[in-house]
């Protein structure tokens, strides 16, 4: 099963339209005018150290024998993890 899962931050007092941040900044990694900047390198170091017991490959990529793989997509403003054979 692949699935992804996309976070940002709206800035206060913007407009939510949720479909057009996934189509610009998460699928076509746009920076929106509406969305704070996020502490992408925290949060990739966050990650690193919470899967420390799986293997990181090229780059943000992690995988594990039977867990599935995932890989993360990042801009200043969104983090995306995308799934793969994960449950």
């Amino acid at each position: 099963m692949s699935y992804d899962l996309n976070f940002w931050k709206y800035k206060e007092r913007a407009v939510h339209d949720n479909q057009k941040i996934y189509d610009r900044a998460c699928c076509n990694g746009e920076i929106v005018e509406t969305l704070e900047d996020l502490p992408t390198e925290e949060i990739l170091k966050k990650v690193s150290d919470v899967f420390s017991d799986w293997t990181a490959i090229s780059g943000n990529v992690y995988e594990k024998e039977g867990k599935g793989c995932f890989e993360i997509f990042t801009t200043q403003q969104i983090v995306r993890f995308d799934c793969y054979d994960m449950c």
